[in-house]
């Protein structure tokens, strides 16, 4: 072995000084808390993108909750003006930061609620479009609906997880 080489261990060791160095610079908070902060950001964003056309056009929206033949006749009404107040509460807490991993759990749950929804539409057979984001969103429901709300779901448990600061882009820790 000449004097050039360096030996295997050696090379393993100063790599792993590197990756070390590297990670110095992500900030003391952390590499998931600021994802979580970024996904709760996120989340809040596609609730009140989501709410709005709801909120404006609550004739429509209630046609797409009836068309899933999930809930009683009596009750459309009550879930179109409600769903989006929700949605809209929702989407300001993630945002804001208030009462973050109350509303990501919230948000998780309507989540899965809209899945399963989806889904009995799917294994029924019933051809309609999602609604999930209004009138405007003509889509037909499917397994990439599903798979994007189990995404979103991810990223709600990681705020409930990580637990970001109240504000999200503040330098805080999170809290323990």
């Amino acid at each position: 072995m000449d004097g050039c080489q360096v030996p295997r261990t050696g090379r393993i060791l100063r790599e792993l000084l590197t990756l070390r160095l590297m990670m110095s610079y992500v900030p003391k908070y952390g590499l998931l808390p600021t994802i979580a902060r970024l996904s709760g950001f996120f989340l809040g964003g596609i609730f009140l993108y989501a709410a709005v056309p709801k909120i404006i056009d609550a004739q429509a929206f209630a046609e797409s909750i009836r068309n899933y033949q999930l809930v009683p006749l009596w009750s459309i009404g009550f879930l179109a003006r409600l769903l989006p107040a929700i949605e809209v509460v929702v989407g300001i807490a993630l945002i804001v930061g208030i009462a973050q991993p109350s509303a990501a759990l919230i948000a998780s749950g309507m989540l899965a609620v809209f899945s399963a929804g989806m889904l009995q539409a799917m294994a029924r057979d019933i051809n309609l479009s999602c609604g999930c984001f209004g009138k405007g969103d003509s889509s037909p429901i499917g397994w990439w609906n599903i798979l994007r709300n189990l995404g979103l779901i991810g990223l709600a448990l990681l705020v409930v997880t990580y637990r970001p600061s109240r504000w999200p882009w503040s330098l805080r820790r999170p809290h323990a």
